[in-house]
């Protein structure tokens, strides 16, 4: 198993140390930008257990089991 890194307490999370960007995969994502095509678009309105929380729902989804 790989070595998560350091825990910051004052963070309260792991950090890695500072690395170089590779410049392909940043040249690849701006591509990906320039071309409109870096996320896919929606297939559908949201749905599942999750969809509506914050919205209009007002019950525990824990609660309807």
């Amino acid at each position: 198993m790989a070595a998560i890194g350091r825990y910051d307490s004052d963070l309260q999370m792991f950090v890695e140390e500072p690395r170089d960007a590779q410049r392909a995969h940043l040249g690849f994502l701006r591509w990906l930008v320039e071309q409109r095509d870096l996320e896919h678009p929606v297939f559908g309105p949201p749905s599942g257990t999750l969809a509506m929380v914050g919205c209009c729902r007002t019950t525990d989804p824990d609660d309807e089991g």
